[in-house]
């Protein structure tokens, strides 16, 4: 459940920035528990989903520029086979899967 781990680990990493509170990279890094060079891949991903993320060394934090910020919901529920093969086209497994569904909010 890594995917799952990595939602959690993003949705921390907002909370911290939406609240101005991340210390320095390093600190931030710590604090999630993962290398500065992932922390840096995470603020990337981020950008790239259209987030401006600034740093103030003055206050030592990140922060949202625009005010935006990212918002995540995580809800989980056991589908069945046939509801996979819809989703995905016709192809499954029969083993069980995990689907991420991403929805930008307007």
């Amino acid at each position: 459940m890594k995917s799952i781990e990595q939602l959690y680990r993003l949705q921390r990493m907002n909370d911290l920035i939406r609240s101005r509170k991340t210390g320095t990279p390093v600190q931030l890094s710590g604090t999630l528990g993962i290398s500065k060079r992932q922390l840096y891949c995470d603020l990337d991903y981020c950008r790239d989903l259209g987030l401006s993320i600034g740093y103030s060394k003055q206050m030592q934090t990140f922060y949202y520029v625009d005010g935006e910020e990212l918002e995540i919901r995580i809800s989980i529920r056991i589908i069945t086979d046939s509801e996979v093969r819809k989703i995905i086209g016709g192809f499954g497994n029969n083993q069980g899967s995990v689907l991420f569904l991403c929805t930008q909010a307007n």
